[in-house]
């Protein structure tokens, strides 16, 4: 049998996304995954695991990264973003 140890190092977590839907727009999944079973004998072993659909929370997290750097009302980028990016064309310039 796997000790903790082991099993904690095999785990695997992973995000993907997948074109599943039929009108083209990408679903996000999730996967959490462990072995079990003999370490001795890696073929025979079994994983254990969840696959999460966690498409409505990434698409929460693009629109937040979205109105971080825009403005909704005017659809232009924010004045700290404008300034961000002046700042280190300056820098690139001066150092180039």
């Amino acid at each position: 049998m796997l000790d903790k140890a082991d099993a904690d190092s095999l785990r695997l977590v992973q995000d993907f996304r997948n074109a599943a839907r039929r009108d083209g727009k990408f679903m996000w999944f999730a996967l959490k995954a462990r072995p079990v079973g003999r370490l001795r004998r890696p073929r025979s072993s079994a994983s254990v695991g969840t696959l999460n659909d966690v498409t409505e929370m990434r698409n929460a997290e693009e629109r937040m990264m979205q109105d971080s750097v825009h403005d909704n009302l005017t659809a232009c980028r924010t004045a700290k973003l404008v300034m961000r990016q002046h700042w280190c064309g300056r820098q690139f310039r001066q150092n180039h």
